[in-house]
């Protein structure tokens, strides 16, 4: 090789391997997809806090792959936004703000009204390798923003790559700031 060619050769081996690099630890640090979401015209930072500040935010969990008990302590609201437990609720307790979240919902997935609306009426469809979930957060009847999640199938609970997925997800269903550019500022006051 000559001199010429061994001078162009190293840059383009150095930023083939930065793009390897990139291209694994991006794959890496995402263990599921969202695959859509969206925030209706009501969805806002304030009213998130405002279901937190009751103390807790109260979810319906359709189809759970795992006890529910296992479930809750891998959810949790993102960070800029006030603490509150989430905690599962029978559909017919739920008001106000609350969660509903449909694992592997029908192939057509139920619309985030018929999510928020009547959770319970959604059953399983199937059973493959990719996990599918749905969340909907709904005010009382209403889907005020709803994301959809699919991930490798975890073996439990407490997988890794399943909480890393749920994360994102709440990330998604509750973003730090609307489409119109509401931001949550400070998380108490929101």
């Amino acid at each position: 090789m000559t001199m010429s060619a061994q001078k162009l050769a190293k840059p383009a081996l150095a930023a083939a391997t930065v793009a390897a690099t990139l291209l694994a630890s991006s794959y890496a640090g995402s263990a599921g997809t969202i695959t859509r979401d969206d925030q209706y015209p009501f969805y806002g930072p304030g009213l998130v806090n405002y279901v937190a500040s009751q103390g807790q935010f109260p979810a319906v969990f359709v189809n759970a792959p795992f006890a529910v008990k296992n479930l809750t302590p891998q959810l949790q609201l993102p960070g800029y936004f006030a603490t509150a437990p989430i905690v599962a609720v029978a559909p017919e307790a739920r008001k106000d703000g609350h969660l509903v979240l449909v694992f592997d919902p029908a192939q057509n997935y139920p619309t985030g009204k018929a999510a928020c609306a009547a959770p319970e009426q959604f059953a399983n469809s199937r059973l493959d390798p990719t996990l599918r979930l749905q969340a909907v957060f709904c005010y009382n009847s209403d889907p005020v923003s709803e994301a959809y999640l699919e991930t490798p199938r975890p073996q439990s609970a407490a997988d890794p790559g399943f909480r890393q997925s749920l994360n994102q997800l709440m990330a998604s269903l509750l973003p730090q700031r609307t489409a119109d550019g509401e931001q949550c500022r400070t998380a108490p006051n929101c």
